[in-house]
């Protein structure tokens, strides 16, 4: 059984261009949402970009409004996108403009259409600066009666537990999604 799985802005876009690359469980459907022109380079077998001429290609930089002004204008692209997709899964990296301002969007048309769907997301640490918390904090309250099916990975805790340079943590973060992806898209919950 096939599941459609979603990446709401650049770091989750990229993460799961990396597992469609690496051609792990390729009968899942890899779609992308974000502002920034380079996820055309990505490899996903599908993806929408934001209105162009609103961001210039160049993505939101950390603005939430923005985030939720791109899934405003997107979110017919989206619907279509995951129209004939049952099985959902759901990848934002908190604390930017796009995976912070559009996951509520996202998770309201997936409740409302009925579809079997789960959320991943990741928090940023405490490097990453007071205005990805803040972002992250408000998209968390956006959608917290929104689902209850939700896995939360915490940049924070993994660097609070390892030594390892920011590149490193970063990277580290990525290979944790990616196998949670494997194993839920293999798994269980879409049974």
């Amino acid at each position: 059984m096939s599941i459609t799985i979603i990446g709401i802005g650049g770091a989750s876009t990229k993460i799961l261009s990396s597992l469609k690359q690496e051609k792990q469980n390729n009968k899942n459907r890899y779609i992308g949402f974000d502002s920034d022109k380079n996820i055309k380079a990505l490899e996903l077998d599908d993806y929408c970009m934001a209105n162009e001429e609103l961001f210039e290609g160049s993505g939101c930089f950390m603005d939430i409004f923005k985030g939720n002004l791109a899934i405003a204008n997107s979110s017919k692209k989206i619907e279509e996108m995951l129209s004939d997709s049952q099985q959902i899964l759901v990848l934002a990296c908190l604390g930017g403009g796009i995976g912070s301002g559009a996951l509520a969007h996202i998770t309201d048309y997936l409740a409302i259409s009925r579809k079997r769907y789960l959320v991943l997301v990741t928090t940023p640490a405490d490097f990453e600066g007071l205005k990805r918390a803040k972002n992250a904090k408000e998209s968390l309250d956006a959608i917290k009666y929104r689902t209850d099916n939700m896995l939360t990975f915490s940049m924070e805790d993994l660097n609070s537990k390892t030594d390892l340079g920011i590149k490193e943590l970063f990277l580290a973060m990525d290979k944790k999604i990616e196998k949670c992806i494997l194993e839920l898209a293999n798994g269980e919950f879409f049974k």
